[in-house]
């Protein structure tokens, strides 16, 4: 039977029932008289309160719609009366009943408890064999400010995707087992970077299982930790109440490929934190971790028998010796890795530092490729070029739309990869510009799309630079603008909430003017991903980031300071308002960042700063 009619079925039949049984109220509707026309509508088809000790008094109601999705309305969940999630409550009259959850929304401002160990733990699939529960949206409206204990918190919670940007966790003093045993994501966890663990005493087991890709399929995950504070995790405790080390089993059996402990202070030495990451090939370890270890042969080994690490040899060694012959590095066994971290040890780092597997063929150091205009201006983002040491490079000019390839700069098209870098720049100018004449014969309606050459042709922005409306401007299906052709007007915003696109061609109206093919990337805009013409006036549009470097900016928004211009590794955070001085600016990828007088890297988006 179809499924959209096995749907329609059971939802009519819990609608039917529904006034009988107590613990959900129905809404009210009358058979046979409701037209066509609103049959997509969402009904409440279950409904109850949670509640805590027979006290329902602020706690959020909840409602189940007929499209599926469970609503958690505003109010506070429950403290826990064990270890599966209070909203089991509500999924499991659903299962009950045989209808389907597929999302949980939380519609408005939802308060965790001060305990909210398994607060989303063991979430419940509604469909047979589904080995994914209902899938939470909306995460940034549940509160957990006030909450003290996060112990396994998500523990298996069978979700796709978690988003923990907007938590603010600096309360939080027990982590254990966070995020333990989700395994099954496919995009992730979200805004790990933005965790507050100042307070917090206990680690162990939080990434257990994380990213295990044993029989998923799923590929290993990149795990950065380097703005926790682990100043005070210092108190463990396991799964059974008993004592135990405070990073125990933190990374046990999860499917992590590089991780990042950068600026680390741990007040204690560190027991088994990598036991069991067989995936892992990246590691970076800050200056003040101690690292003890009863059982070396399993740390920071790795599978070598299988066919995808079958071109390492079971070594790591310091990425800054990468490129080098193997007869000039240093090789450490895990044992040797872990014992050179120890806190006896006598040639610990005095720094951070990073780790990787060592190839048994050596590598040569990448030829880093740069495109650029007569002019110097970056035409499309870097490339690079590698291969085994000693070995010959031939590099081929890109082809890039409206420009033409004149010569290569700092360095020559062909040589040998060796252990330095080397670089080569790539200059081109612009190519001519070929006129194109509308077939007359066709009227002024049949042009309504521009073909692919006369948008490769024409002299415009790069593809994927960045441009913020300024002005009351309007998104069109065509290059031709028309009240026909127009999707909608985008109005004009505060500085702050402008519409921005990024630039994915360039076209021309039948009267010859220039308009822009965009796709809309505004942060939170209902209309982020639609994909239209605008005019390419530069009194409606201006570049999203500065392009020289002011002398001060005063910020608009809250904004971090990194010490990558990759916008990583965060050192500091602003406030809205604060003015900061500028030293420089620095161009990454299309798009550009304010280096600070301190050296570190803020964003050049006018919607968050302005020159002053």
């Amino acid at each position: 039977m179809n499924k959209k009619i096995i749907g329609l079925t059971l939802m009519a039949g819990g609608l039917l029932v529904g006034a009988q049984v107590t613990g959900y109220l129905p809404t009210p509707h009358k058979f046979g008289s409701l037209p066509v026309a609103q049959a997509a509508t969402a009904e409440t088809i279950l409904s109850g309160q949670f509640s805590q000790d027979r006290d329902s008094t602020g706690y959020s109601a909840w409602n189940l719609t007929s499209d599926g999705v469970l609503h958690i309305e505003p109010g506070k969940l429950p403290l826990q009366s064990g270890k599966a999630s209070p909203l089991n409550q509500a999924i499991s009259e659903a299962r009950d009943k045989n209808i389907p959850v597929k999302n949980i929304s939380f519609d408005g401002h939802v308060v965790a408890p001060a305990d909210s160990s398994y607060l989303l733990a063991e979430l419940l699939p509604t469909v047979s064999g589904d080995v994914y529960a209902p899938q939470i949206k909306n995460w940034q409206n549940l509160d957990v400010s006030g909450v003290t204990n996060m112990r396994f918190f998500l523990n298996n919670s069978h979700q796709k995707s978690i988003d923990v940007s907007s938590f603010d966790t600096s309360n939080v003093t027990d982590m254990h087992g966070m995020f333990a045993g989700n395994y099954r994501f496919i995009d992730g966890v979200k805004g790990i970077d933005h965790l507050k663990t100042s307070k917090v005493t206990d680690m162990g087991e939080m990434f257990f299982t994380y990213g295990d890709e044993s029989d998923t399929g799923n590929p290993p995950v990149d795990l950065d930790l380097s703005s926790f504070d682990v100043g005070k995790v210092t108190d463990g405790v396991g799964r059974w109440g008993d004592s135990q080390e405070p990073f125990a089993q933190m990374f046990q059996n999860s499917g992590i490929k590089t991780l990042n402990l950068a600026n680390w202070q741990p007040k204690a030495p560190i027991k088994n934190l990598f036991e069991n990451i067989y995936t892992i090939s990246k590691i970076t370890l800050g200056k003040d971790i101690r690292l003890i270890n009863p059982d070396p042969d399993s740390n920071l080994s790795i599978y070598t028998q299988l066919d995808k690490y079958a071109d390492y040899d079971g070594n790591w060694i310091n990425i800054k010796d990468q490129y080098l012959p193997t007869d000039q590095k240093t090789l450490y066994t895990p044992a040797k890795l872990i014992a050179l971290y120890a806190p006896d040890s006598i040639s610990h780092p005095t720094q951070d530092e990073t780790y990787i597997w060592n190839k048994k063929i050596p590598q040569g150091n990448p030829v880093a490729i740069h495109y650029v205009d007569q002019d110097g201006k970056t035409l499309k983002e870097d490339d690079s070029q590698g291969g085994e040491l000693d070995t010959k490079y031939t590099i081929k000019p890109a082809s890039i739309a409206g420009y033409e390839f004149v010569k290569a700069t700092e360095g020559t098209l062909t040589g040998t990869l060796t252990s330095n870098p080397q670089q080569v720049t790539l200059v081109y100018r612009k190519a001519p510009v070929t006129p194109t004449t509308p077939d007359s014969s066709t009227g002024s309606s049949s042009t309504d799309s521009t073909s692919s050459s006369t948008l490769e042709t024409l002299p415009a922005l790069k593809k994927g630079q960045a441009i913020t409306a300024v002005k009351k401007l309007g998104l069109y299906r065509t290059p031709n603008f028309s009240n026909r052709s127009r999707e909608f007007y985008y109005a004009k915003q505060p500085r702050i909430k402008r519409p921005q696109f990024v630039v994915t061609g360039v076209a021309q109206s039948h009267a010859g003017h220039k308009r822009y093919l965009v796709r809309d990337v505004t942060p939170n805009s209902k209309r982020k991903g639609q994909v239209g013409y605008l005019t390419a006036k530069s009194t409606f549009i201006v570049g999203t980031y500065y392009q020289h470097a002011p002398k001060k900016v005063l910020l608009l928004t809250n904004v971090n300071a990194y010490r990558e211009a990759a916008l990583t590794h965060q050192v500091k955070h602003f406030k809205r308002g604060k003015i900061l001085r500028v030293k420089g600016i620095v161009h990454y990828h299309l798009t550009t960042r304010l280096v600070l007088t301190n050296g570190t890297y803020i964003t050049s988006n006018k919607a968050h700063v302005l020159a002053k």
